[in-house]
């Protein structure tokens, strides 16, 4: 029609499978993906459960190493860290840092007991319970919650919430013998305390001289010492 050429079926072949991206170029009124250029729509990126538990491992790979840096680069540019043992939010890269250069000199080693893994467009979450096991041998339970999201062409923490079980803010602390036996030595252990007193003296002048009221009170503290017998 107008004089042009009919189209066949080699003016419009598919490209090579080589040069197929996750990306669609659409007219830039058609684009509604403010994180992409202009005229591009990313598709979204593909991810297994395997994959999110892998992407702890890297995580806990990074605790190994000892460098706070390291376990930093981790977290996406605006993420957040909500840590195990302390009070102040980390939502930079040298906050996130400086949280891990005091926790990293337990050389922790972390291990998932229990999770939930949720995947969306281009994001994923983990949550459940972890387990710490420091270098004193010594290990601590939590719970957790990771939102990766899937950033320069690879997937970031942008969200670690982190807390204690409830157990292990009030677990009792276990006492040896070795530390008993100095107690041993002394046969006891003497509390002093004082002790507040309040005393109903009377209920008529005639059983107080000294009080002017009908209704009286006498308040006072002694001390004692009291003796518990240690064997």
């Amino acid at each position: 029609m107008f004089g042009s050429s009919p189209l066949t079926t080699a003016d419009i072949s598919p490209a090579p499978v080589s040069q197929m991206t996750n990306q669609i170029t659409l007219p830039i009124a058609a684009t509604t993906n403010s994180g992409a250029p202009a005229g591009v729509v990313v598709l979204s990126q593909p991810i297994t459960k395997a994959e999110v538990c892998n992407l702890f491992g890297l995580w806990n790979d990074a605790l190994e190493t000892g460098d706070p840096a390291t376990v930093a680069k981790r977290y996406a540019k605006d993420g957040v860290l909500l840590p195990t043992l302390s009070d102040v939010p980390r939502n930079d890269f040298e906050g996130i840092k400086d949280y891990f250069v005091g926790f990293l000199k337990k050389r922790p080693v972390g291990k998932i007991l229990e999770g939930e893994i949720f995947i969306g467009n281009n994001w994923a979450q983990d949550a459940g319970i972890y387990e710490f096991t420091f270098n004193d041998g010594s290990k601590v339970k939590a719970r957790y919650s990771f939102v990766y999201p899937f950033e320069n062409g690879q997937w970031m923490i942008s969200h670690h919430h982190s807390s204690l079980m409830p157990q292990e803010v009030v677990r009792p602390t276990k006492i040896t013998k070795t530390e008993v036996r100095p107690c041993r030595d002394l046969h006891c252990r003497v509390t002093i305390a004082t002790v507040p007193i309040v005393v109903l003296i009377c209920h008529h002048r005639r059983h107080l001289h000294c009080c002017p009221h009908h209704h009286c009170h006498l308040s006072f503290t002694i001390t004692v010492a009291i003796a518990i017998s240690i064997r």
